[in-house]
């Protein structure tokens, strides 16, 4: 038998990702999109209230795109709902393409958030089932790489071409994925859910490249077991709340989306030209500025993986929130002096310094290991249920600060916008420090044992780690 190998794994796990890939883009429309349409030059000019709901309204059906796909995933699949996300994004681009008045565009935003809830409901499931233990928690980050890869495609295009060749050119990642999809094997939890035992056999030995045949079909009898122990026990939205341990498990995956999100990180993403205009001569244009930013967001969320691996998500956590506080209060008092009238041009860098910093911390905890969290402290049994709440939680909140947020900016300055910022970020660091679990080196079964207040899972005698181990985390 050949050497083992994560290959297959590797490129399951990007080609998953790819769809969220094509859904960031679709997000980060509105950032060049609202300077086309608020141009004097505009074929739809629109106004700050109008603004505010095309910057948003994504968020609405990011609310309920986690619902359709806690019910999907259980239904036809993991990688069918992947594909049925993507396909959502599709028709919302195409609704954006041939709209000629407002509400197209206002429908197009929430049927796009459909797919995206969708997608982030799909992805880190995928992928905490797919991943060996010690790989799971860097790879769970992927999802947020990815996304913001997508969120580069409008700012380097959005200023170079337009209205309509923006979306032609948004469109080429989910063809993309679709040219990927072979790569994708079903998740194999799945097959056996559905007592199809060849196929999920068939799955794993794809996933686990160069696998024993002995260690495969171990690891598919644990696996099965495990998923008849959880179907016995089929999760609902109630049993969210009904036990401690979901209860425990919830606070901590609701706990880091709400910081996520609090930090500013919508904001800063979807209104970034806008405050990068804001903050006056920079020394470079906004639309350069919003490029130099989303670039430090990708490499960062690169960096993120290998250091989780290294230091584990509660650590990560912890510097992720020191350093936002820092760079979002540094932005407040930025915008504060220039609101005073206070001579900046010895410091008209700092803005461009600022979020370049916040997005870095951002990017190497706050950003991809929330979604990690969601799929490492909840049982199998409730996994659908929960990304639904979470992920439908998470973008509420999104709606609600990306909506506020162009009336906080207009009645009570750009500062106080970025100090509720830094409040919240502080509030992350004793989340993260005094509530956040350290999930090093745990599978999901231990995991499970620490929230209910059991000990941890003694080591299985095994030569190698990876078999037994990784099944074990799905009882």
């Amino acid at each position: 038998m050949g050497q083992r190998s994560r290959f297959n794994l590797y490129l399951a796990v990007i080609a998953a990702n790819v769809g969220a890939f094509s859904l960031g883009s679709l997000y980060n429309w509105s950032s060049p999109a609202l300077i086309k349409l608020s141009a004097e030059d505009s074929f739809l000019p629109i106004d700050t209230d109008q603004s505010s709901w095309i910057g948003s309204l994504i968020g609405i059906g990011s609310i309920f795109g986690p619902f359709i796909g806690g019910y999907l995933v259980d239904n036809i699949g993991r990688k069918a709902s992947m594909i049925v996300s993507v396909l959502t994004g599709l028709l919302a681009w195409a609704i954006v393409y041939f709209s000629t008045s407002i509400w197209p565009i206002y429908i197009s935003r929430v049927v796009g958030g459909l797919g995206g809830g969708i997608i982030f409901t799909t992805v880190p499931l995928y992928v905490a089932e797919v991943a060996e233990d010690d790989v799971r928690s860097a790879l769970g980050s992927t999802l947020n790489f990815f996304f913001a890869s997508g969120y580069l495609v409008e700012y380097i295009f959005g200023p170079l071409v337009s209205y309509w060749d923006l979306v032609l050119v948004s469109c080429v990642a989910p063809m993309f994925f679709f040219l990927l999809c072979p790569f994708i094997p079903e998740s194999p939890y799945y097959y056996i859910m559905k007592n199809d035992v060849e196929s999920a056999h068939k799955s794993l030995k794809t996933l686990r490249k160069g696998w024993q045949k002995k260690d495969i079909e171990r690891e598919l009898q644990v696996i099965k077991v495990s998923v008849e122990d959880a179907m016995k026990q089929k999760g609902t939205l109630l049993e969210l709340i009904s036990t401690a341990t979901n209860r425990k498990a919830l606070m901590l995956s609701c706990g880091a989306m709400t910081f996520q999100q609090m930090s500013g990180i919508n904001v800063v993403l979807f209104y970034s030209e806008t405050i990068f205009k804001q903050a006056g001569d920079i020394g470079l244009s906004a639309s350069n500025a919003t490029i130099v930013v989303a670039v430090i967001l990708i490499a960062f969320a690169g960096v993120a993986m290998p250091l989780t691996k290294a230091y584990g998500i509660k650590n990560m956590l912890i510097w992720s929130a020191s350093g936002m506080v820092v760079f979002q209060t540094l932005t407040g008092l930025y915008f504060f002096l220039l609101y005073e009238g206070t001579d900046l041009s010895a410091v008209k860098w700092l803005p461009i310094f600022n979020l370049v910093g916040y997005v870095i911390t951002y990017s190497i905890g706050y950003g991809p290991l929330p979604c990690a969290v969601k799929g490492e402290v909840f049982p199998p049994n409730v996994k659908g249920a929960s990304s639904a709440v979470t992920v439908g939680y998470s973008w509420g909140l999104s709606f609600v600060i990306t909506k506020l947020f162009p009336y906080i900016n207009e009645t009570c300055g750009m500062y106080t916008v970025f100090w509720i910022f830094s409040v919240s970020c502080f509030l992350a660091v004793l989340f993260s420090v005094y509530i956040m679990i350290d999930t090093r080196d745990m599978s999901l079964q231990d995991i499970q044992d620490l929230l209910n207040n059991q000990k941890k899972s003694p080591p299985r005698p095994s030569t190698t780690p990876g078999p037994l181990q990784e099944v074990t985390t799905i009882t």
